[in-house]
């Protein structure tokens, strides 16, 4: 988990073509457009084997590496086998590789959505052939059989609490994800605003400029800030972002012009902390993998066999009313709590974070 990750992740993938780029947005890398795959059984599954098939629409970042990682883990533990493929943020390539994989005997699917308004059509054929649908960490905006991770909204109201608690006057500028992720992404934008509330209706606050970042990308993140710089003359209070890659983003151009502001992120990858302890980004959201992806395949393998899903929340998509929705709380990490948090919890050791190189 923490400084091999990439390495072990690479380690373990059996790639159908090629093994995946891990260039991240954070390095302004991009997704190669190679469709990988992996098993997570090391002998031929027997027949009455739950096999699980989970469609991951990246793993550019680091904290869907650990995700990848987790996931393994908790189903070599659960006896079940894990299939995996990897979309590399292409909608297309999704609905590709969740063909291929019910071919491949799954009676669970589990999905993490490119583009949730895309695979409706294809997710309704998965649903037609009598295998299990359920939504990872972000909303699937098609049939779901169930729902495990975090509430949007809420998500998009953590990544901005402690700045707009600090009600500090200037401008700002919003920063959000691809808009190809549809819900996710759009509910965020609703808790960004809503935590602020009335902040930019007076005192001559002004949200300056909000923009949508293709592929999650830090140089499209560089290139707005850039320009609210040129427009309010180098004056920038705070940028709210959605992920620590476009907080990185970000964070250059502001360096670039010698500046700092507030800036805010989601992930807690290792650069993003370090940025933190460095008094560079203000707050990232720490979302524990390990307890998501135990939760998932725990939730998979009683779609499996049919058994009652204890959830606190539903999720209705089209005809499916109700679904249950397995939630996960999400951590707001500032400076005053990353030994708590970050560093006693076991994400990384002081050591790594002050290895780790950031941009």
């Amino acid at each position: 988990m923490k400084g091999e990750v990439v390495k072990r992740v690479a380690g373990i993938l059996l790639s159908v073509c090629m093994v995946v780029s891990m260039a991240g947005c954070g390095q302004g890398g991009k997704d190669t457009k190679t469709e990988t795959e992996k098993t997570g059984s090391t002998s031929s599954a027997d027949d009455d084997k739950i096999k699980i098939g989970f469609s991951m629409k990246t793993v550019q970042e680091e904290r869907w590496q650990r995700e990848l990682e987790n996931a393994e883990k908790w189903a070599d533990e659960a006896g079940v086998e894990l299939i995996v493929q990897v979309a590399n943020n292409d909608s297309n390539t999704q609905i590709s590789q969740i063909e291929n994989l019910t071919t491949q005997g799954i009676d669970v699917l589990m999905v993490v959505p490119v583009d949730g308004n895309a695979l409706k059509n294809t997710l309704d054929s998965v649903h037609n052939q009598g295998i299990k649908i359920m939504g990872y960490d972000q909303e699937v905006q098609a049939w779901n059989d169930a729902m495990v991770g975090y509430d949007s909204y809420e998500v998009g109201r953590q990544i901005a609490s402690y700045v707009a608690s600090l009600k500090e006057p200037g401008n700002y500028v919003f920063l959000y994800g691809d808009a190809a992720a549809g819900e996710a992404v759009e509910n965020q934008i609703k808790g960004f605003h809503d935590e602020f509330g009335d902040f930019f209706e007076k005192d001559g606050n002004k949200l300056v400029m909000e923009q949508y970042c293709k592929e999650w990308a830090a140089s499209e993140a560089m290139a707005c800030v850039e320009n609210a710089l040129s427009i309010t003359g180098n004056k920038i209070t705070g940028v709210i972002c959605m992920n620590d890659g476009i907080a990185s983003g970000a964070i250059q151009a502001l360096e670039a012009q010698g500046l700092s502001a507030y800036v805010t992120g989601q992930d807690a990858e290792l650069t993003a902390v370090k940025r933190i302890m460095e008094g560079k980004q203000t707050s990232t959201l720490y979302k524990d993998t390990v307890v998501l992806s135990k939760a998932a395949i725990d939730t998979a393998v009683k779609l499996a066999k049919g058994e009652t899903i204890e959830a606190d929340k539903t999720v209705t998509w089209g005809d499916n009313t109700d679904a249950p929705w397995v939630t996960v709380e999400a951590t707001v990490v500032t400076k005053d709590n990353i030994q708590e948090i970050i560093i006693d919890g076991g994400v990384y050791t002081e050591e790594e974070i002050n290895a780790a190189e950031t941009e």
